[in-house]
């Protein structure tokens, strides 16, 4: 019995065989992409995509079809092609309906199914950008608020294929600034950084429009509202050392000017011990007059006397007593002050040394002169090879600057005197005055600084780096209103 059995399995797989030997054997469909699987195509300089396949289908095409690459969905189906096995195919892809005012990301598959049902995809991307227009993309959104008789349009303007022809700035449609010619002609992409001076009012809301004109003569206008924000006065400020631990207080008045009154500094850790005092006097037209101060159990003042111009003529550094406000020792006194014919200070006479060359820095607004000289100690008495000076200078207002004070001073014992109080703008870095000979090294750099602003400009911190590299040494100011 099983030999029977055994002879009709052999039979049966012997018909199996001859009816397989009679079915036609096909290599897997496929296709090779003559074109990139991924293209970015500007749509000024197209209306449709073409692509183009090599198809080797031996079983021969029943349908070719176009699918939306995310949801698989069929666009187009080409079934005229049934039949064809080996050959070169291309099909347009229209960009019609397709927005023309933004980019646009286009994802689609092929999909080939040939006669014997088997199936072979393949998908490829387009790049679509919009028409080429001039634009910009603003930092810190289209309302800003500003302390300062300025403000600061920054942004990139980009054209596409065209070039920037011009870019015009207006405040309140009165034209502020004008960038043509070389700085931006011939270029598709430009970073705008551009401090333009206006005189915001407090309390008022401006319309500061930017213009931009392509080599094409396509105009593209950005408005921003500028809000001008009064200028907060700082009521205390602490000094933190290594950013943590409180290390000074700085105590602040003002008078019905809104002008420095009186300064009480302290060491925290020492209250009262090493405290100053101090209390200033301008007047009529808004000059220091007079900076007194007790410290330590002295009493001590800078006096200020101005010519009949109203420029500084002489400074007195004094140690005096209140109850004998006659009896005074003279410590230091500035005089022969020698200026430029803008204004500034060229040089002086402190004692038997002549300190010459001040140095300062182009300001933000028309004509407008930064002093940046910074005296580690009192001019008579310090070394002129250890000049420096403040630099890096940004648009924003430090506070506590004291306008009526005039940049050249002496020293006070105020800790970080003129840091805080005698430079109108924050700043970012100190660095070698005229004349100076020290050599900066990892051991004894020269600081850098760093600042927070809220959202209207108003300084929040500023961040003292004695030593850059290492943050242990990062000291902070921060201000309190």
């Amino acid at each position: 019995m099983k030999k029977y059995i055994y002879a009709i399995w052999v039979i049966w797989v012997g018909i199996l065989c001859l009816g397989c030997e009679d079915d036609p054997k096909f290599p897997d469909p496929g296709f090779d992409m003559l074109t990139d699987k991924e293209v970015t195509i500007r749509r000024d300089t197209a209306e449709a995509y073409t692509i183009h396949l090599k198809v080797n289908a031996p079983a021969g095409i029943q349908t070719i079809q176009l699918l939306n690459g995310r949801t698989y969905e069929v666009i187009e189906e080409m079934p005229e092609l049934r039949g064809e096995t080996i050959f070169d195919f291309s099909h347009e892809i229209p960009f019609d309906g397709i927005t023309e005012t933004r980019d646009s990301v286009l994802i689609y598959t092929l999909r080939i199914v040939t006669e014997d049902r088997r199936a072979y995809n393949s998908s490829f991307k387009i790049n679509l950008l919009k028409l080429s227009v001039p634009e910009i993309a603003l930092e810190g959104g289209n309302i800003i608020g500003t302390t300062a008789p300025l403000v600061t349009a920054r942004g990139k303007v980009t054209t596409g294929i065209n070039t920037i022809g011009s870019i015009r700035i207006f405040v309140d449609d009165r034209q502020q600034l004008e960038l043509a010619g070389e700085e931006v002609e011939g270029k598709a992409e430009y970073d705008l950084d551009r401090i333009v001076p206006y005189d915001f009012e407090t309390g008022k809301d401006y319309q500061l429009r930017i213009e931009i004109i392509d080599n094409k003569g396509q105009v593209h206008n950005e408005s921003v509202t500028v809000k001008g924000i009064e200028l907060k006065k700082p009521r205390r400020i602490t000094y933190l050392r290594r950013g943590t631990a409180p290390y000074y207080t700085y105590d602040l008045t003002y008078d019905e000017q809104g002008r420095i009154k009186t300064i009480y500094f302290d060491w925290v850790d020492y209250p009262g011990e090493m405290a100053a005092d101090a209390e200033i006097t301008y007047d009529d037209e808004g000059r220091v007059t007079l900076f007194e101060y007790t410290y330590s159990g002295a009493n001590l003042s800078l006096e200020y006397t101005y010519n009949a111009a109203g420029q500084l003529e002489k400074v007195v550094d004094a140690v005096y007593y209140l109850n004998d406000p006659e009896n005074v020792t003279v410590r230091e006194t500035i005089q022969n002050i020698i200026y430029r014919p803008d204004g500034t200070v060229f040089s002086f006479d402190v004692g038997i040394t002549t300190v010459d060359n001040l140095q300062y820095a182009d300001g933000f607004l028309p004509g407008e002169k930064i002093y940046t000289e910074k005296w580690s100690a009192r001019p008579g008495t310090m070394s002129l090879g250890a000049r420096r000076v403040k630099a890096g200078f940004t648009p924003v207002l430090m506070p506590t600057y004291i306008e009526g004070l005039p940049p050249v001073t002496l020293t006070t014992n105020i800790q970080m005197f003129a840091d805080l109080f005698m430079y109108k703008y924050v700043y970012s870095q100190e660095l070698a005055g005229y004349g100076n000979t020290e050599t900066p090294t990892p051991s004894q750099p020269f600081p850098e600084y760093s600042y927070t602003c809220d959202e209207n400009g108003q300084l929040q911190e500023l961040v003292y780096k004695e030593y850059p590299s290492n943050s242990y040494y990062w000291n902070t100011f921060v201000f309190e209103y």
